[in-house]
């Protein structure tokens, strides 16, 4: 199990969520909303979108939080291209969830380590309860967009 040694260790995993937020996760899904002729789709694409973007502002008001001796940057995510051409609604998805439940992955695995480790040195007491609640809301966000996603994945067998 990880436990944040510091504010400073805290700090880097939520850089590197926001990270996934603003890059994997926000391409991906743009690139599948530009893709699809299907209008309910779209919807729930245009959804997850705008929740993404509202889940980095989250993140960077909790990055805000965080009692931190000093600010080092995680090494750049390289660039990753999500060509969704020719592919089925459902092939789609599935990329979709590994990027949604990516996301969901990485909240729990800060909380656990807030758990574990403790949060009193890493967050002054009135920030406390915002940024535990924060991070109970994207976990619950992004379990809600891994299960949207999931009910439409499928398997395409294609004829070539």
């Amino acid at each position: 199990m990880t436990i944040f040694r510091n504010g400073d260790d805290l700090i880097m995993s939520l850089k590197r969520a926001l990270q996934l937020e603003e890059g994997f996760e926000s391409v991906a899904q743009w690139e599948a909303y530009v893709n699809t002729e299907d209008e309910a789709f779209r919807r729930m694409m245009f959804r997850l979108l705008s929740d993404s973007e509202r889940h980095a502002d989250l993140v960077e008001q909790m990055i805000s939080k965080v009692i931190a001796s000093r600010t080092r940057q995680p090494t750049p995510l390289a660039p990753r291209v999500f060509d969704f051409t020719g592919m089925e609604d459902e092939e789609v998805m599935d990329q979709l969830y590994k990027t949604e439940n990516l996301m969901l992955s990485t909240y729990v695995l800060i909380k656990e380590a807030l758990t574990e480790g403790g949060i009193d040195n890493l967050i002054d007491p009135p920030d406390k309860q915002f940024f535990l609640k924060t991070l109970s809301d994207l976990i619950a966000e992004e379990s809600i967009h891994a299960s949207m996603v999931s009910s439409k994945r499928g398997k395409v067998v294609r004829i070539r």
